[in-house]
């Protein structure tokens, strides 16, 4: 009989708002694995898997060895969101890293494997969709009420903006709607 059980998966929950990228990972996780999965705090996940996660995890390992019984948490495709002091790859399990700066910040991880999740979003989005746009823009979410976006777009024929905090899955479909798509941290 096939395993049922949820699959304990942290990703980041931004105060009960749709963040596109955090919220993908449990469509992603269960579309692959075809289990349900459910949120879980570092100190109780099973995986961590998409998103710029990995200094959440280290801040929380301590606490995790009384909690999860020295249990390693597995990493599929996450990263660091900014520079970080090196982790000892004996402290998890990576099944990959988003990339090159990711792997340089662990000690002994021997032959890297990079890769993001993120990857399979054709996969969760496969029916075609017309295109509607010439041009996507996709600010951070801290910049959706800017109105150097809504300048841009209104500067730019035929854009749109396409918000990280709508259903991701629509998110998707409006991605597919544009023929390009730009990501705009105005942020620091």
């Amino acid at each position: 009989m096939a395993c049922r059980s949820p699959i304990k998966l942290y990703y980041f929950r931004a105060n009960g708002l749709i963040n596109f990228g955090d919220d993908l990972s449990p469509k992603i996780v269960e579309m692959v694995t075809g289990r349900p999965v459910e949120w879980a705090h570092p100190t109780r996940c099973d995986l961590a898997a998409l998103g710029s996660i990995l200094q959440r995890l280290v801040k929380h390992r301590r606490k995790r060895l009384f909690t999860a019984f020295g249990r390693k948490i597995t990493v599929w495709g996450s990263g660091f969101i900014q520079p970080h002091t090196a982790i000892r790859a004996s402290d998890f399990e990576f099944l990959a890293v988003r990339g090159p700066s990711t792997a340089a910040l662990i000690e002994k991880l021997d032959q890297p494997i990079f890769g993001d999740p993120g990857i399979l979003l054709a996969e969760l989005a496969a029916k075609p969709v017309a295109k509607e746009y010439e041009w996507g823009i996709i600010p951070h979410y801290h910049d959706l009420a800017d109105p150097m976006i809504r300048a841009l777009v209104e500067a730019i024929p035929n854009a749109t903006v396409i918000s990280v905090r709508d259903d991701p899955i629509e998110t998707l479909y409006k991605i597919k709607s544009c023929e390009k798509v730009v990501s705009l941290p105005f942020t620091v």
